[in-house]
């Protein structure tokens, strides 16, 4: 799933949850803030995950 340089802010919706087949995810470079989002705990199959260019802070 690519979601790069979208501009996105604020929670992702938790039915992102459902997509534990989902092998990559793509968040990169948009304006994110805070701890990474728990829903990333609920994708169980993902083998590859882009965080950087956001301002996270905290563990995974």
């Amino acid at each position: 799933l690519a979601l790069w340089s979208n501009n996105l802010m604020g929670a992702l919706p938790q039915e992102l949850g459902a997509l534990n087949t989902l092998t990559t995810f793509s968040l990169y470079d948009n304006s994110m803030r805070g701890p990474p989002p728990r829903i990333l705990q609920s994708l169980t199959g993902l083998n590859v995950l882009y965080l950087n260019h956001n301002q996270f802070q905290g563990d995974l």
